[in-house]
């Protein structure tokens, strides 16, 4: 069952629709809308071109299909953490233009592009919020790369926060069976 519940990904962007599953459902009793998930990544890489600097993660277009395509109409919030996961907390007015890019081999896989944020350096993590909803279940098979896995936590104190395996990583083999290949493993 489909519901129209509009959520914004940053002040003044469009709305977009939500899937929503009734608790009775048989089905699935679980349901992801945009602002319960994020996803973070970590920096490997970060070039100069175009007179912008370039941090490059392991997410990109095969998981944020309408940001890379669309990135008018699918901008996602992004927040900057220290290698320890700390916030990268500076004033606005110093923030830089950069591009947050993904590690596909075309040029359209940007998550951002000119967004102003805290300098981002090698070794950084990178936050998409507002992920869950269309996010894991647009998943481009581009590149046959493996989908991620996707966890849910529980933060029952401010000492312990208890994460949880929602779905697993993608194997090899499943990517195969997708293609229907034979598997290696066999």
């Amino acid at each position: 069952m489909g519901a129209r519940i509009p959520c914004l990904h940053r002040d003044g962007a469009k709305a977009f629709q939500s899937s929503i599953v009734p608790a009775n459902s048989r089905i699935l009793r679980i349901s992801l809308t945009a602002k319960m998930g994020w996803t973070a990544t970590r920096v490997e890489a970060v070039k100069e071109s175009g007179g912008r600097r370039i941090a490059i993660g392991h997410v990109g277009a095969d998981l944020f299909v309408r940001t890379a395509y669309q990135p008018q109409n699918w901008p996602h919030r992004i927040s900057v953490f220290t290698p320890e996961g700390d916030p990268k907390d500076i004033a606005e007015e110093d923030f830089i233009l950069q591009d947050v890019a993904g590690p596909l081999c075309f040029s359209g896989d940007m998550l951002a592009v000119a967004r102003p944020l805290p300098k981002i350096d090698e070794g950084d993590i990178v936050v998409v919020h507002d992920t869950g909803a269309y996010t894991y279940s647009m998943y481009s098979r581009y590149n046959s790369r493996l989908a991620p896995a996707a966890y849910g936590y529980l933060d029952d104190s401010e000492e312990k926060i208890d994460f949880h395996t929602v779905k697993a990583a993608e194997t090899i083999d499943q990517v195969l069976q997708f293609w229907e290949s034979p598997s290696t493993s066999r």
